[in-house]
């Protein structure tokens, strides 16, 4: 993780305590365009009814997991 950036999954997680509601399907996309090992991010829609927000997380082994344990289903785009 690049220093300074903020814990994006943390903050997913405060989101939905506080009362957030995910939208399926996460969008799986390239972080960055064009490179042949480049890693995955994930882009999360939460409604409220103070609106709606995207949340973008970095691939890693504890997103895959909190995919997998909330059932959140993925689209590759």
């Amino acid at each position: 993780m690049v220093e300074n950036q903020p814990d994006r999954l943390h903050w997913l997680y405060q989101q939905l305590q506080r009362g957030w509601h995910l939208k399926p399907p996460a969008l799986e996309r390239p972080a960055i365009l064009r490179t042949e090992d480049s890693m995955s991010v994930f882009d999360f829609v939460l409604t409220h009814e103070q609106g709606c927000q995207v949340i973008t997380v970095s691939d890693s082994h504890e997103l895959r997991q909190f995919l997998t344990e909330n059932g959140v289903g993925v689209v590759a785009v």
